[in-house]
C-alpha cells in the first residue's frame, strides 16, 4: 500500500538523548521500556523540515523538563520527591508516546482515503455529470454525455475528456450568467395547429407542449431566465466544477507523494495489498478481503451480463430488444477469451447506443414549430407505440431516466475491459490468481490429484463448509430455482422451463459424472433458452403495451397464451371501458407478465456454469465418483453373500439330493434280498409242510441230542414259521430304513474313507516321535524285560538239551 515507504524513523540523536535522560532522571529503573514511535509527513505537500522541526520541539520539552528538574531536585536524601519527580517523567513521556502512536494512525487513514478516492473517483465524477445531463436535458449538456460515454471504456481518453469538461463547465456558467442580463431578451414563440388536422386529432394534440405553451430556444440549448435564485440554478455547474478540480489534484497530489517516496504506481487497484490468491483457502476473513479485492475481476463479465437483463426489464421497448440481440451475440461466443475479442467493440456500441438515445431525448426545439412524421394527420401510430420505439415526441415524451440503467451498463463494460486488459499482466496474475476457464476435455477422476486448488470435502474449517454448499449442491437449488420460474406463471413459455427442470433432475446425477464440454453443452442450451425467453417477452412487449385494447377485444387468448401485459409505467392503456363496452371479460395476466423470475434465473445459470468450470467442482465430481464406486462394490459384496449363499444351499440339497439316491439304492438292495429270502422262507415251509425226510438209524444212534434240536426246529417253523425278528421288522417296513439319521451315513462315509498317505519323511518323523515319547516306559520295564528274555533263554536251553539227548540216545540205539 502506499503507506509502506511515507514513515521514516526518529533520527538517531533522538535516541542518545532519549538514553541519556533516562540514566540522569530514573537511575536504577532503566529497564523499563521506551517506546520510539515513527514519526511520519502528514501530507505529501509538506516539506521534509516537518519532522525537523518536531523532533526539535521534543529536544527542547526534554531540555525544559532536565532543567525544571535540576532546578526543583531536592537533596539526595529525600527519596521520596525523587520516586514523584521519576513518576511525573513516566506519564510525560508515555503521553507523548501515546500522542505520536495517535499521529501515525491519522496518517495511515489519511493514505488510505487518499488512496481509496483515486480508485473511485472516476466512477464517481462520471456518475454525477450523466446525473446532471439526465436532470436537465438539452444541446450543452450533450458534450458531457458524449465525452464520458466514450472515455469510460477507453482510459487513454479520460485526461481529454477531464479537460474538455472542465473547460465547457466554465463555458456554460459564464453563459448561464450573462444569459440573466436584463438586456437579453428572448424571444418567445407560439405555435398554431394546423387547419390539415381534423377536429378529434386536434383536441388529442390541443395538450401536446408544441401548441399549447410558449417556448424559448434557448431553453432547449439550456439557457433559461431564472433571476429569483441564480446560486440554485448554477449549483450543479459549480459542483460538477469543483467535482473536475477534485479530481486534478487527487490524481496530482498521488503522483507527488510516489515520486516523493519513490514508490511506483499499485499493479493492481485493490485496498488490501497483502491478500493475494493464495490467501483465499486459509479462512473466513482472508475470503472476505479477497472478495472486497478481486470480486469484478472474478465475476465483472457475470455482473456486465446481468446488468443487460437489468435494462431489458427496466425498459422493455425498442433499443432494450436491441440490448437484447447484442446480449445473443456476446454470449454465442461462449468462451471467455472469445467474449474478450469483441468487448471493446461491445464497448463502442453501449456507447453509441447512450449518445443516440440522450440526442433523441433532446429532439428538436419548440421554436421550429414543426412536428414529428409520426404525427402527421394522416399518421395511425398510437402514442403507445411512439413510446414504444422511443423516438423523439413532444406529447409522449421519451423518458431520459432510462439512460441511467444504459450508463450503469457501460460503467461496468467498461470496468470489465479493464479487467480484460489486467489479465494479460504478469503481476495481477501473480496477485489475484488466473481467470483461465479450465479445459473441457478434462477427466475430474485423473485430475484431482494434481488439481492446484485444496480438498474442501471432508470440511476441516467453515470456509470448506461454504464451499461444499455452493459446489456440491447449488446445481439442485438452481433447478428448485428453474421450477419455480416455470410454475409462478402459466405461458407457453414456461414449458420449457419445466422441461429442462424434469431432465436435469432424472439424469442429473450422472451429467455431473460426465467431461466438462459435455455438462457445458446442455447447460448452455439451457442459458441460451433463457435468453430467448427473455428476447420474444421483449418483442411481444410491443403488443402488450402498444397493441393491447384491440388484443382485448379480439384475441384475448393470444393474450392468455404469451400472458401479455405492459409491465413499464407510462404506458396509457384503458382496459375497463374496453371491456364493459365489448361485453367480454378479458382478464390481464399481470401478475404472470415480466421477466423478473426470467432474470432470477439467468443470474443462477451463469453462477452454476462458473462453477462448471471451476477447479474446486473437480473435487466434488471425484467425490461423487467415489462414492459410487463404493456403493458399487458394496452391493458386489452384498450380491457375492447372496449368491454364496446360494450355492451353499444348492450344494447342500444336491448332498441330500445324493444322499436319498444312496438310500434308495440301498432300499433296492434291502428290498431284492428281502425277496429272496422270503421266497427261501416260503420254499422252506413248503418244504416242511409237504412230508418229512426219513432219517437213518445210524445218525439217531450217533447223536441222539441233535435229532432232538432239530425235531423242535421243524415243529417250531412248521407251526408258526413267520414269527421271527426278521419277519417282524419287515412286516412294519421298518427294515426300508435302517437309521433316521443322515449324520451317522455321513460319518460311517467319513470312516471308510481312507486317511491320506504320508510321505516318507513324515513316517520317518512319527516313527521317531513314538519311539522318543515310548523311551521312559521302556526304561521302566527295563528289568521285567530282561527277566524274561532270562527265562525264555532258560526255556530255549533246556529244549535244546533236551533235543540232543533224545538225539544221542537214537544214535545208541542204531549203533
Amino acid at each position: 500500500m502506499l503507506s509502506a515507504s511515507s514513515v521514516e524513523a526518529v533520527l538517531p540523536k533522538d535516541e542518545e538523548e532519549q538514553e541519556e535522560e533516562q540514566q540522569q532522571s530514573w537511575g536504577s529503573e532503566n529497564e523499563k521500556e521506551q517506546q520510539l514511535v515513527v514519526v511520519m509527513d502528514t501530507d505529501g505537500s509538506v516539506s521534509d523540515e516537518k519532522p525537523k522541526s518536531l523532533s526539535d520541539q521534543r529536544q527542547s520539552s526534554t531540555e525544559e523538563s532536565q532543567r525544571c528538574s535540576a532546578a526543583t531536585e531536592p537533596e539526595p536524601s529525600t527519596e521520596q520527591s525523587s520516586d514523584l519527580k521519576n513518576k511525573w517523567h513516566l506519564v510525560v513521556d508515555r503521553l507523548t508516546v501515546l500522542f505520536l502512536k495517535f499521529l501515525e494512525y491519522f496518517h495511515k487513514l489519511q493514505l488510505f482515503i487518499w488512496w481509496l478516492v483515486e480508485i473511485h473517483v472516476i466512477k464517481i465524477i462520471s456518475c454525477y455529470i450523466v446525473m446532471v445531463c439526465i436532470q436537465e436535458v438539452s444541446l450543452l449538456n450533450y458534450v458531457f454525455l458524449a465525452s464520458w460515454a466514450f472515455a469510460l471504456p477507453y482510459s487513454q481518453y479520460r485526461p481529454l475528456a477531464s479537460s474538455v469538461c472542465t473547460v465547457w463547465t466554465c463555458v456554460i456558467i459564464v453563459c448561464k450568467m450573462l444569459y440573466q442580463l436584463k438586456t437579453i431578451e428572448p424571444h418567445q414563440y407560439k405555435c398554431t395547429i394546423p387547419d390539415t388536422y381534423t377536429s378529434d386529432q386536434q383536441k388529442e394534440i390541443s395538450n401536446s407542449p408544441l401548441y399549447k405553451n410558449t417556448s424559448d430556444l434557448g431553453n432547449w440549448v439550456g439557457l433559461k431566465k431564472d433571476n429569483q435564485d441564480l446560486l440554485g440554478y448554477l449549483r450543479n455547474h459549480l459542483l460538477m466544477l469543483a467535482m473536475l478540480a477534485f479530481e486534478v489534484t487527487i490524481y496530482r497530489h498521488q503522483l507527488y507523494f510516489r515520486l516523493r517516496n519513490k514508490l511506483s504506481p499499485p499493479a493492481a487497484r485493490i485496498i488490501f495489498h497483502d491478500i493475494t490468491r493464495q490467501h483465499l483457502d486459509i479462512g473466513i476473513i482472508s475470503f472476505v478481503k479477497y472478495f472486497i479485492n478481486y470480486f469484478f475481476y472474478k465475476f465483472g463479465l457475470e455482473t456486465c451480463l446481468l446488468l443487460v437483463v437489468n435494462v431489458i426489464g427496466q425498459r422493455m421497448d425498442f433499443y432494450a430488444m436491441v440490448h437484447a440481440f447484442a446480449l445473443i451475440v456476446v454470449m454465442h461466443r461462449r468462451r471467455r477469451k472469445a467474449i474478450a475479442e469483441i468487448w471493446s467493440k461491445y464497448c463502442f456500441f453501449l456507447a453509441s447506443m447512450l449518445t443516440i438515445q440522450y440526442f433523441v431525448c433532446i429532439g428538436i426545439p419548440l421554436a421550429a414549430c414543426k412536428d414529428y412524421p409520426w404525427r402527421f394527420p394522416n399518421s395511425t401510430t398510437d402514442s403507445n407505440v411512439i413510446k414504444w420505439l422511443y423516438v423523439p415526441d413532444f406529447q409522449m415524451k421519451p423518458d431520459p431516466y432510462f439512460l441511467i440503467y444504459d450508463f450503469m451498463l457501460l460503467l461496468c463494460a467498461s470496468l470489465q475491459r479493464q479487467v480484460f486488459d489486467d489479465e494479460n499482466k504478469a503481476a495481477v496474475r501473480i496477485m489475484a490468481g488466473d481467470n483461465v476457464e479450465i479445459c473441457r476435455d478434462l477427466d475430474a477422476a485423473s485430475f484431482s490429484v494434481h488439481n492446484p486448488v485444496p480438498d474442501f470435502i471432508h470440511c476441516r474449517s467453515y470456509l470448506d463448509m461454504l464451499k461444499v454448499i455452493m459446489f456440491s449442491y447449488l446445481f439442485w437449488f438452481v433447478l428448485t430455482i428453474i421450477f419455480i420460474t416455470g410454475t409462478t406463471r402459466i405461458s407457453v413459455f414456461c414449458m420449457g422451463y419445466l422441461v429442462a427442470c424434469f431432465y436435469f433432475l432424472l439424469f442429473g446425477g450422472d451429467l455431473l459424472l460426465k467431461p466438462i464440454k459435455k455438462i457445458l453443452h446442455y447447460w448452455d442450451f439451457l442459458i441460451a433458452y433463457n435468453i430467448f425467453v427473455i428476447t420474444m417477452k421483449n418483442i411481444l412487449s410491443i403488443l402488450a403495451c402498444g397493441y393491447i385494447t384491440s388484443l382485448m377485444q379480439n384475441h384475448c387468448w393470444l393474450i392468455q397464451f404469451f400472458s401479455l401485459a405492459c409491465t413499464i409505467k407510462g404506458y396509457h392503456v384503458n382496459t375497463t371501458q374496453t371491456s364493459q363496452s365489448s361485453g367480454n371479460f378479458c382478464e390481464l395476466p399481470k401478475d404472470e407478465a415480466g421477466i423478473i423470475w426470467d432474470s432470477i434465473c439467468f443470474a443462477f445459470l451463469l453462477l452454476q456454469r462458473r462453477v462448471f468450470m471451476s477447479y474446486y467442482f473437480l473435487h466434488v465430481v471425484a467425490d461423487i465418483r467415489a462414492s459410487q464406486i463404493l456403493a458399487s462394490r458394496g452391493a458386489e459384496l452384498f450380491q457375492a453373500t447372496i449368491v454364496k449363499a446360494v450355492k451353499a444351499r444348492l450344494e447342500e440339497e444336491s448332498k441330500s439330493v445324493e444322499q436319498l439316491k444312496r438310500q434308495m439304492d440301498r432300499i433296492k438292495v434291502r428290498q431284492q434280498k428281502f425277496k429272496r429270502g422270503k421266497e427261501k422262507m416260503l420254499s422252506l415251509a413248503q418244504e416242511s409242510a409237504g412230508g418229512q425226510t426219513p432219517v437213518r438209524p445210524e445218525e439217531e444212534d450217533d447223536d441222539d441230542g441233535a435229532q432232538r434240536a432239530k425235531s423242535k426246529t421243524k415243529k417250531k417253523q412248521w407251526w408258526r414259521p413267520w414269527v421271527d425278528h426278521a419277519s417282524m421288522v419287515r412286516s412294519g417296513d421298518y427294515y426300508l430304513f435302517e437309521t433316521d439319521s443322515e449324520e451317522e451315513e455321513e460319518e460311517e462315509d467319513k470312516k471308510d474313507e481312507e486317511p491320506p498317505k504320508k510321505s516318507a519323511f513324515q513316517r520317518a518323523i512319527g516313527k521317531f516321535v513314538s519311539a522318543v515319547l515310548a523311551l521312559p516306559k521302556s526304561i521302566i520295564r527295563l528289568p521285567k524285560t530282561v527277566l524274561q528274555y532270562v527265562v525264555k533263554a532258560g526255556k530255549v536251553l533246556t529244549i535244546l538239551t533236551l533235543h540232543c539227548l533224545l538225539y544221542w540216545g537214537n544214535v545208541y540205539q542204531i549203533f
